[in-house]
């Protein structure tokens, strides 16, 4: 039972990060375009976004997996 409470928390704990830099992501880099933007920048800050959803679409697929076990596994 905590390993499902501890997924759930982190599952909901990368999904607000996730949205969190894609509103960064989207407000400096499509809004506020900016003469101190860098290819790095932009880079980074899509790789980060790409793992941040990456790690929530785990947390999502590994809390799923808990709840289909059986109380027998």
């Amino acid at each position: 039972m905590k390993l499902k409470t501890a997924t759930l928390l982190a599952a909901i704990g990368m999904g607000i990060a996730s949205l969190q830099q894609l509103y960064y992501f989207i407000r400096f880099n499509i809004m506020d375009r900016s003469d101190y933007r860098t290819i790095e920048g932009d880079i980074n800050s899509i790789l980060t976004l790409f793992f941040y959803v990456s790690l929530f679409i785990f947390f999502i697929v590994f809390y799923q997996k808990q709840n289909s076990k059986s109380w027998k596994d």
